[in-house]
């Protein structure tokens, strides 16, 4: 188990600086990136200024997409660095100073105790938990930065919720209108105007609005004033193909997401910025749509400005619907119907399938940035400082020097803690087996290996307890020869650390030594198995179900959670039913907590009748941990059960149900 430190504050230094950067992640792309995607968009926009509206249309949808998809997806991208600015934060140090009253003494490995208690034991003795640890950023405080993270995130989250409520108001304002519009008797003339029209647009009338608009994604719907059916022919013509040409264009969806990012990104002008050149885009390329059909730009104009006026002077425009004349781009739109020289050529799918390519393409290395960055430095001086102090006379001072290396998991200390292995004092040996285990450089492997002919029985034992920690199959062989050669000690050891590596043969070996193994060892064996999480375990672990001692039987049971496996619930809910030991059962019954489906509740339910006080107390105690609805008849029966603990743990159970 790893030990409490003291800190010169009250802060894990690495827990505040995977906050420090992930803050740094989460604002690069609410600032710069945002930025360099909405500038990228406006400089090939003012490239393509003598193309039409739609193609200029389709470049400010790609950035504002590329915006919708970067901030919940930014984790999942590829990333490199351009590296305009690191952000060095140096790792946690200990020094020689902190030793001066609280170093530990003697030697550790005298001390003689079952090593599967204690799987990640601390290598000292003596008092640890005043050791200090030192902690130093380039930056100052981390709790000063932290705090400005989540102040940051705290504006930003207020932000978006304020926008996000507003559009919300505008959606449900929008939505209430469509749905208090009506169709007049002659709806034939309405639809009139729309050469082929489309089955799915409906046209309904309202005197809620004073201005035409498109609203609805699925069923889209155009929502045309009352007073329309007075207007002469021409205007309302011209006016319901705009519309219509906003439905077939499905500019609704592009409507939504450029109003959701802009929530998003709500501090950002440059966004801001992008979202109203995608309007007026997307209005002028509906507005050529019309014009391509026959109708003349000044008479064109002339309804566009007679509508506005008759906004200006009864009403305001929604957010949540896109409407032909608003006023914010209507000026743009005038001066381009009526430059004749204008290009109002439409895009075509194929088109614009190419245009986005490219421009998903160029906008890839912007997404993928990372402009600035956090480095984390070891502090180089400290951990050269450690290695040199593995050459003191004293042996106690080459096992501190080995505990700090260790204790900084630093691979620059690798090599010497390799030489430290041949070290004349045990202790400074053991210690050094054990930094390499925290260290998990797999090039200490062969060396530990070699380091396994140690005459001392406490070093051989930190040795295996290593690789274990190291987890490569390389010492599969020589960790099983240890188990079944070995004292206890060390072979307890062994077959901890071979569960550890998860290997198949080192699965087998313990299987097949489990039967001529001492009380203990099995015990060892079997949680080892469990810690393997591989069903291949679970085999010898239900034959250790019923081996002749009680503390092996409970920690097969325990092992068989562990894995992860239908066939564990099977194992475990056949245990549950007929196993010969009470003990067994009501342990089988907490163990099955952790599995689903309804073979385990009908087992749990079946055990609420076992003749043992003991599993039915604990068959109903899971039953209300699962909620298992189909066991409330079983566990009302049982309320009155002449066990005291048991109608506890029913009406308990009762309690934790819920039929909601």
């Amino acid at each position: 188990m790893k030990k409490q430190k003291k800190k010169t504050n009250n802060m894990d230094p690495f827990i505040s600086i995977d906050f420090f950067q992930a803050g740094s992640t989460f604002f690069q792309v609410l600032i710069l990136k945002s930025s360099l995607v909405a500038l990228l968009a406006w400089i090939t926009a003012c490239a393509f200024r003598r193309s039409s509206a739609s193609i200029r249309y389709a470049i400010w949808a790609t950035a504002l997409i590329c915006l919708a998809i970067l901030l919940p997806f930014n984790h999942l991208l590829p990333t490199w660095s351009q590296g305009l600015v690191v952000i060095p934060i140096q790792e946690a140090t200990v020094t020689k100073a902190d030793f001066a009253s609280k170093s530990p003494t003697g030697v550790y490995y005298k001390q003689s105790q079952p090593l599967r208690e204690s799987k990640h034991p601390l290598p000292v003795s003596g008092p640890t938990q005043d050791i200090h640890i030192e902690e130093s950023t380039s930056l100052g405080s981390l709790f000063t930065v932290r705090t400005i993270f989540f102040i940051g995130a705290c504006i930003w989250l207020l932000g978006v919720l304020v926008s996000l409520f507003n559009l919300f108001v505008h959606a449900y304002l929008t939505r209430r209108i469509a749905r208090l519009a009506y169709q007049p008797a002659h709806i034939e003339e309405l639809y009139q105007p729309i050469a082929r029209r489309s089955k799915r647009v409906r046209i309904l009338l309202s005197a809620q609005i004073n201005m035409p608009m498109t609203w609805g994604l699925r069923n889209p719907v155009i929502i045309m004033p009352e007073e329309a059916l007075h207007w002469p022919p021409s205007r309302y013509k011209s006016v319901l193909m705009h519309e219509y040409a906003h439905v077939i264009r499905r500019d609704y969806a592009m409507f939504i997401v450029a109003q959701l990012v802009c929530a998003l990104y709500w501090f950002n002008p440059l966004v801001s910025i992008a979202r109203r050149n995608l309007l007026l885009e997307q209005e002028r390329a509906c507005d050529d749509y019309v014009l391509s059909k026959g109708i003349q730009p000044q008479e064109y104009a002339s309804h566009l400005l007679e509508v506005a006026r008759i906004v200006r002077q009864k009403g305001t425009l929604l957010r949540f619907s896109v409407a032909a004349a608003n006023r914010s781009t209507l000026k743009e739109r005038l001066t381009a119907i009526l430059d004749r020289s204008s290009n109002r050529e439409g895009l075509t799918w194929a088109k614009g399938a190419v245009l986005v390519g490219l421009l998903m393409f160029a906008m890839l290395p912007l997404l993928t940035m990372t402009a600035w960055r956090t480095e984390l430095r070891s502090n180089d001086s400290a951990s050269q400082e450690w290695i040199m102090q593995l050459d003191a006379e004293s042996a106690s001072d080459r096992q501190k020097a080995a505990w700090a290396l260790g204790e900084l998991e630093d691979k620059n200390g690798v090599d010497a803690l390799i030489q430290q292995l041949s070290d004349q004092d045990p202790g400074a040996r053991g210690m050094a087996a054990w930094a390499l285990g925290e260290i998990k450089d797999l090039r200490a492997v062969p060396a530990l290996l070699n380091a396994l002919t140690d005459p001392d029985a406490y070093d051989k034992e930190r040795i295996v307890i290593a690789l274990g920690e190291l987890e490569d199959t390389r010492a599969t062989s020589s960790l099983i020869t240890i188990l079944n050669e070995e004292a206890l000690p060390l072979q307890e050891a062994a077959a901890w650390a071979l569960g550890e590596i998860k290997s198949q043969s080192a699965i087998e070996a313990l299987a097949q030594s489990i039967p001529v193994s001492s009380t203990a060892l099995r015990v060892a064996i079997v949680e080892a198995l469990g810690n393997s999480r591989r069903p291949g375990a679970l085999s010898s672990l239900k034959s250790a179900l019923h081996d002749i001692e009680p503390q092996v039987r409970q920690a097969a049971v325990k092992s068989i959670q562990k894995i992860p496996s239908p066939t564990s619930a099977q194992v475990l809910t056949e245990s549950l039913a007929h196993h010969e030991d009470p003990a067994v059962r009501a342990s089988s019954a907490t163990a099955l907590r952790y599995f689903i489906g309804s073979v385990v509740d009908q087992s749990l339910i079946h055990a609420l009748d076992d003749e043992v006080p003991s599993v039915r107390a604990q068959s109903a105690m899971v039953l209300g941990q699962r909620g298992t609805e189909g066991a409330i008849d079983a566990l009302i029966q049982h309320v009155r059960d002449a066990d005291h603990t048991v109608r506890s743990n029913a009406a308990w159970a009762l309690d934790e149900i819920n039929l909601d």
